[in-house]
């Protein structure tokens, strides 16, 4: 009678276990997923997805079945969802451990629902999303261990995001978004750990966001910028690693947010700014072993920095068709 209890209670054991040990495999998808229709969306159960997640579908327009999904451990790419409004539904993702690419979904209006992830282990684009007006909803993000990369989103007026974020380990590529005025939402970034890139943003006004920003390992480059007249929004910023271009800046009038500027590695170059006075801001690099170009600034009068400059071994100094008074260097050190 014994034995037969015994044999009962193991029977018993291995009846209770069975459910809960296939609810506990169903929650885990072991390799890709791929969501290309609603009904892909609708029959979704992982909390945790081993490879990689794509939703990529022109019916898909709710993402709220994915609310269980709390990692995925390689990448997810989001891209050409043309009926996708919002990512609401990703409320409970926490971590990424590849990229996150967020592309040409033309109704996509914000990246509100992305409210709980706090790391990406690649880099982070978003780009092509022609409705898309802000960057708000990534407010937990601390970890971006590859590039950002923002470009052609004609409609994106504001960043609003990434308020924990204070160092990036790649480049920064802000390109071609034709109604953003500001860099707002990055003010918690202190250490770029490549290239600052802010190119062709034709309604971008000041680089306010990047006020804490002291540290970009790779290159700065600020280019064909309409509307900009100063470059106060880095007022922080000590080291260069790289080089440092400033050129087809069609307003810029000054250099003012470059004042504390100590350390570039290799070379400024300074070009094609028509509207450009005074470079004044930069007299306060150390200087020694760089290259500096000043080129084809028409307005160019005020350039005595250059002087300073001189006087720290700098490797060489360029001029070439600027405003006669920024000609010759020594015309203007004399």
């Amino acid at each position: 009678m014994l034995l037969k209890e015994k044999v009962m209670h193991r029977v018993l054991l291995i009846l209770f276990f069975i459910p809960i040990l296939c609810f506990s495999q169903s929650k885990i998808s072991k390799g890709d997923v791929v969501l290309s229709t609603q009904k892909d969306v609708d029959n979704f159960s992982y909390q945790i997805i081993e490879g990689n997640l794509s939703i990529s579908g022109k019916e898909i327009h709710d993402l709220q079945r994915l609310k269980l999904l709390e990692r995925v451990q390689g990448y997810i790419l989001i891209n050409n969802n043309d009926s996708l409004k919002s990512l609401q539904g990703l409320s409970n993702l926490k971590k990424v451990g590849g990229f996150l690419d967020v592309y040409h979904n033309p109704s996509l209006e914000s990246l509100e629902g992305l409210d709980s992830l706090d790391s990406i282990g690649g880099y982070l684009y978003v780009g092509l999303n022609k409705k898309l007006k802000t960057l708000r909803g990534i407010p937990n993000l601390k970890t971006l261990n590859s590039y950002l990369y923002i470009e052609k989103n004609p409609l994106l007026d504001s960043i609003n995001s990434f308020e924990k974020l204070d160092t990036i380990f790649g480049n920064v590529t802000i390109f071609n978004n034709q109604k953003l005025k500001n860099l707002r939402g990055l003010e918690n970034v202190k250490q770029i750990q490549g290239d600052l890139v802010i190119n062709q943003n034709k309604s971008l006004a000041s680089l306010d966001g990047l006020n804490n920003l002291k540290e970009i390992q790779g290159d700065l480059k600020i280019m064909v910028l309409q509307n900009i007249v100063n470059l106060q929004g880095i007022s922080s910023l000590k080291t260069v690693g790289k080089s440092v271009e400033i050129s087809y800046n069609n307003r810029l009038k000054n250099l003012k947010g470059l004042d504390d500027l100590r350390e570039v590695g290799n070379k400024i170059l300074i070009q094609t700014n028509p509207s450009l006075k005074n470079i004044q801001s930069i007299a306060n690099l150390k200087g020694k072993g760089i290259r500096i170009i000043v080129s084809y600034n028409p307005s160019l009068t005020n350039c005595k920095a250059l002087c300073i400059l001189e006087k720290k071994k700098v490797e060489k100094i360029i001029l070439y068709r600027n405003n006669e008074n920024c000609q010759v260097l020594d015309s203007i050190c004399k």
